[in-house]
């Protein structure tokens, strides 16, 4: 008996291919999130290699930590010692092993969420980039953590010792930040929550503000324009750029974190 051969109808193969359209639908915002959250989380282990590296040069110099930005004046024996005019990635980066002399060509320096990969004049791909900077904010007396040393003889540099931060768990260190016309983040207002980009007509000035005097638990102001979003800063505030609005950070006890929109208190940014 002659086996009576079958054919898969039009409608069959539509059915078929509605059911896979379906699937994909239901699963590509899936993956688009676990993508988001994997980038979010290499950018963490960034930040933690950056609490190794303060940690590395805490050991070395008696637990001090060090200058956001160093300049010697005439009299200061390290003048001519190649850290004049020194900011702080660069004493992390005596630790970093990587090739060449400017060590921000460094994957590290580069968050996975960034937005700018181009420089804004030439347009060409940014061969160097800084999107993360180091905590600004004073203290009661005046004293930021990551200490400005400006135009110092050797009898006036100043450091904040590790021993001075009051709660280390506490206290963000180093995090996410906005980058600027050439990939690296402005140092003209860097990790505050002011952002700016003139010519763009973009400005964002929360309230309230970390502050000395400002009660710990007060929750700073919501960023309207919570992420940099490919626009040019020309000032390099903290950068809300990962999933549910949230920046990473790492802390003076080396411990990483998420701090989320809105939800930054006063302690997180202010030694108190």
């Amino acid at each position: 008996m002659k086996k009576k051969t079958r054919y898969v109808s039009l409608i069959e193969i539509l059915v078929v291919v509605a059911i896979i359209g379906i699937l994909a639908s239901l699963l590509l915002p899936s993956l688009k999130t676990a993508r988001k959250q994997a980038k979010s989380a290499s950018c963490l282990n960034n930040l933690r290699q950056f609490g190794v590296y303060t940690s590395l040069h805490l050991d070395d110099h008696d637990g001090n930590i060090p200058s956001r930005l160093i300049t010697y004046d005439a009299s200061h024996p390290d003048r001519n010692m190649g850290f004049n005019n020194a900011r702080w990635h660069q004493f992390l980066g005596e630790y970093m092993s990587y090739n060449g002399n400017d060590h921000l060509v460094a994957p590290i320096f580069s968050c996975p969420d960034q937005t700018i990969f181009t420089h804004m004049t030439t347009g060409e791909k940014i061969t160097k980039s800084l999107a993360y900077y180091v905590n600004p904010y004073p203290d009661s007396s005046g004293r930021s953590p990551w200490i400005d040393n400006v135009n110092v003889s050797e009898a006036t540099e100043d450091y904040v010792n590790i021993s001075e931060i009051l709660k280390p768990a506490v206290l963000a260190s180093i995090y996410d930040t906005a980058q600027g016309w050439e990939g690296v983040t402005p140092h003209s207002g860097a990790g505050g929550f002011t952002s700016a980009a003139e010519g763009e007509g973009v400005i964002d000035n929360p309230s309230p503000q970390p502050a000395a005097n400002a009660d710990p638990e007060l929750l700073m102001g919501y960023k309207a324009i919570p992420a940099q979003g490919g626009t040019y800063y020309t000032r390099g505030a903290i950068d809300f750029r990962h999933p549910r609005q949230s920046a990473n950070t790492v802390h003076f006890d080396g411990s990483a974190t998420r701090l989320l929109n809105g939800g930054v208190k006063n302690k997180n940014m202010v030694n108190q």
